[in-house]
Protein backbone atom coordinates (compact mmCIF):
# COMPACT_ATOMS: atom_id res chain seq x y z
CA UNK A 1 0.00 0.00 0.00
CA UNK A 2 1.40 3.93 -0.81
CA UNK A 3 2.04 6.28 1.46
CA UNK A 4 -0.86 8.12 0.32
CA UNK A 5 -3.38 5.34 0.61
CA UNK A 6 -2.55 5.44 4.12
CA UNK A 7 -5.96 5.65 6.57
CA UNK A 8 -3.57 7.01 9.28
CA UNK A 9 -2.45 9.53 7.46
CA UNK A 10 -4.53 12.34 8.36
CA UNK A 11 -5.44 10.49 11.98
CA UNK A 12 -8.73 9.56 10.95
CA UNK A 13 -8.07 6.00 10.64
CA UNK A 14 -5.46 6.22 13.67
CA UNK A 15 -6.41 3.46 16.73
CA UNK A 16 -5.25 6.25 19.55
CA UNK A 17 -8.71 7.43 19.75
CA UNK A 18 -11.01 4.53 20.09
CA UNK A 19 -8.35 3.26 22.67
CA UNK A 20 -8.65 6.66 24.53
CA UNK A 21 -12.32 6.16 25.02
CA UNK A 22 -11.71 2.89 26.54
CA UNK A 23 -9.64 4.39 28.91
CA UNK A 24 -11.84 6.78 29.84
CA UNK A 25 -14.99 4.40 30.09
CA UNK A 26 -12.75 2.19 32.50
CA UNK A 27 -11.70 5.36 35.07
CA UNK A 28 -8.40 5.69 33.30
CA UNK A 29 -6.52 8.90 31.79
CA UNK A 30 -4.95 8.65 28.70
CA UNK A 31 -1.23 9.28 28.83
CA UNK A 32 -0.53 13.73 29.04
CA UNK A 33 0.67 15.14 26.39
CA UNK A 34 4.07 16.38 26.09
CA UNK A 35 6.14 19.00 26.80
CA UNK A 36 4.27 22.70 25.61
CA UNK A 37 6.15 24.49 22.87
CA UNK A 38 6.72 27.95 22.89
CA UNK A 39 8.30 30.63 20.07
CA UNK A 40 11.72 31.33 21.01
CA UNK A 41 11.24 34.61 21.86
CA UNK A 42 8.45 33.74 25.15
CA UNK A 43 11.61 31.74 26.20
CA UNK A 44 14.02 34.89 25.64
CA UNK A 45 11.53 37.32 27.61
CA UNK A 46 10.47 35.03 30.57
CA UNK A 47 14.31 34.13 30.92
CA UNK A 48 15.06 37.61 30.85
CA UNK A 49 12.42 38.27 33.65
CA UNK A 50 14.17 35.70 35.94
CA UNK A 51 17.33 37.22 35.07
CA UNK A 52 15.86 40.46 36.37
CA UNK A 53 14.60 39.42 39.76
CA UNK A 54 17.73 37.96 39.99
CA UNK A 55 19.81 40.33 39.43
CA UNK A 56 17.69 43.12 41.41
CA UNK A 57 18.14 40.60 44.68
CA UNK A 58 21.56 40.60 44.21
CA UNK A 59 21.56 44.57 43.72
CA UNK A 60 19.60 44.16 46.98
CA UNK A 61 21.38 42.29 48.96
CA UNK A 62 24.55 43.97 48.19
CA UNK A 63 23.88 47.52 48.32
CA UNK A 64 21.39 46.99 51.57
CA UNK A 65 23.91 44.92 53.09
CA UNK A 66 21.44 42.10 53.83
CA UNK A 67 22.48 38.91 55.85
CA UNK A 68 20.04 36.84 52.99
CA UNK A 69 22.07 35.48 49.68
CA UNK A 70 20.86 37.65 46.25
CA UNK A 71 19.49 34.57 44.75
CA UNK A 72 16.85 34.06 47.70
CA UNK A 73 15.93 37.81 47.68
CA UNK A 74 15.39 37.42 43.57
CA UNK A 75 13.24 34.92 44.13
CA UNK A 76 11.34 36.52 46.47
CA UNK A 77 10.67 39.57 44.48
CA UNK A 78 9.72 36.73 41.73
CA UNK A 79 7.17 35.39 44.06
CA UNK A 80 5.85 38.61 45.63
CA UNK A 81 5.41 39.86 41.84
CA UNK A 82 3.51 36.86 41.00
CA UNK A 83 1.49 37.03 44.35
CA UNK A 84 0.60 40.57 43.74
CA UNK A 85 -0.24 40.10 40.42
CA UNK A 86 2.34 42.76 39.08
CA UNK A 87 3.34 40.09 36.70
CA UNK A 88 1.42 37.37 34.56
CA UNK A 89 2.54 33.83 35.40
CA UNK A 90 2.80 33.71 32.00
CA UNK A 91 5.64 36.48 31.63
CA UNK A 92 7.92 32.91 33.34
CA UNK A 93 6.26 30.40 32.46
CA UNK A 94 8.44 28.85 29.22
CA UNK A 95 11.49 29.38 31.09
CA UNK A 96 10.13 27.80 34.03
CA UNK A 97 8.94 24.74 31.94
CA UNK A 98 12.07 24.45 30.34
CA UNK A 99 13.79 24.74 33.68
CA UNK A 100 11.92 22.24 35.62
CA UNK A 101 11.49 19.96 32.80
CA UNK A 102 15.81 19.38 33.24
CA UNK A 103 16.29 19.57 36.57
CA UNK A 104 18.32 16.70 37.32
CA UNK A 105 20.60 18.04 35.24
CA UNK A 106 21.05 21.29 37.57
CA UNK A 107 21.89 18.69 40.18
CA UNK A 108 25.00 17.14 38.90
CA UNK A 109 27.39 19.78 39.38
CA UNK A 110 26.68 20.19 43.14
CA UNK A 111 26.88 15.62 43.07
CA UNK A 112 30.24 16.32 41.11
CA UNK A 113 31.06 18.91 43.99
CA UNK A 114 30.05 16.00 46.70
CA UNK A 115 32.62 13.66 45.43
CA UNK A 116 35.17 16.34 44.93
CA UNK A 117 34.99 16.46 48.82
CA UNK A 118 34.12 13.01 49.95
CA UNK A 119 37.20 12.72 52.72
CA UNK A 120 35.72 15.64 54.67
CA UNK A 121 32.21 14.74 54.28
CA UNK A 122 33.53 10.71 55.48
CA UNK A 123 35.17 12.55 58.37
CA UNK A 124 32.36 15.05 59.78
CA UNK A 125 29.70 12.91 58.57
CA UNK A 126 27.74 13.20 62.07
CA UNK A 127 27.88 16.92 62.66
CA UNK A 128 26.64 16.74 58.91
CA UNK A 129 23.89 14.39 59.94
CA UNK A 130 22.80 16.66 63.17
CA UNK A 131 22.97 19.50 61.15
CA UNK A 132 20.40 18.28 58.67
CA UNK A 133 18.19 16.40 61.28
CA UNK A 134 18.26 19.84 63.71
CA UNK A 135 17.09 22.11 60.20
CA UNK A 136 14.36 19.55 59.22
CA UNK A 137 13.14 19.35 62.36
CA UNK A 138 13.09 23.13 62.59
CA UNK A 139 11.62 23.49 59.45
CA UNK A 140 8.66 21.10 60.24
CA UNK A 141 7.95 22.60 63.25
CA UNK A 142 8.09 26.11 61.90
CA UNK A 143 5.86 25.33 58.98
CA UNK A 144 3.58 23.55 60.93
CA UNK A 145 2.79 26.41 63.40
CA UNK A 146 2.78 28.55 60.24
CA UNK A 147 0.04 26.82 58.64
CA UNK A 148 -1.79 26.72 61.59
CA UNK A 149 -2.53 30.39 62.70
CA UNK A 150 -2.55 31.71 58.79
CA UNK A 151 -5.38 28.62 58.43
CA UNK A 152 -8.85 30.21 59.11
CA UNK A 153 -11.18 28.40 61.53
CA UNK A 154 -13.09 25.78 59.90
Amino acid sequence: MKEEDSPDRDGAGSASAPETVALELEGMEPAAPGPRRYPWWRYAVSLGVLLACLLAGSALASYGRLPLPGSVLGMLLLAATLHLRWLPVAAVEPAADLLLRHMALLFVPAGVGLMLQFDLLRREWLPIVLASAASTLAVLVTVGWLQQRLEPDA
